[in-house]
């Protein structure tokens, strides 16, 4: 890099599955033709959303981290146009305790996105818990552990293409 040039951090992005593409593909498009929509969004052919979906192609980094892109944006627009239209129905009631009690319910959606995110921590603090006993045995904290299509955690298979690269890396599974 030259001196003076911007950096920037690019927060890695895993290759979607086959099933997380059809979650945010539906949550997305909110259609029965997803599918399509998807391919119309990216830009690219409806056959190879449908490859994706079979697990005849892996959808790439870049496709993943588009995906998770329009994603959040869509997202982010719902949740906006939701909050305008509940804070203008609030702001036609006639007494102030309907107002609070209509109010007190956005506290009780703040609690529940705080415990959703408490019970992911969980779950990524799980794997990667799981992940550092794997590489314990090894020289240099590399696994023993001949890779394959997956890793055997506690007779659970945990599939390495869902891993960020440098797990990927560090349990000799590199693309």
């Amino acid at each position: 890099m030259m001196p003076g040039q911007a950096t920037t951090r690019v927060t890695p992005v895993p290759r979607l599955s086959p099933a997380d593409l059809a979650v945010l593909g539906r949550y997305v498009f909110r259609v029965g033709g997803w599918q399509t929509a998807l391919a119309r969004e990216l830009g690219c052919s409806r056959n190879l959303v449908g490859m994706w979906m079979g697990g005849r192609r892996p959808v790439s980094v870049e496709m993943s981290r588009r995906i998770a892109m329009i994603a959040r944006q869509r997202h982010d627009r719902r949740v906006l146009a939701e909050r305008a239209s509940y804070l203008a129905l609030v702001s036609r009631l006639s007494s102030n305790a309907a107002r609070a009690l209509m109010l007190s319910m956005i506290t009780g959606e703040v609690e529940a996105r705080i415990a959703v995110i408490g019970q992911l921590t969980s779950e990524i603090e799980m794997a990667i818990g799981r992940l550092s006993r794997i590489a314990r045995g090894g020289p240099l904290g590399i696994a023993q552990q001949p890779p394959g299509d997956g890793i055997e955690l506690e007779g659970e298979t945990m599939p390495l293409s869902g891993l960020p690269k440098p797990a990927r890396r560090l349990l000799g599974a590199v693309d």
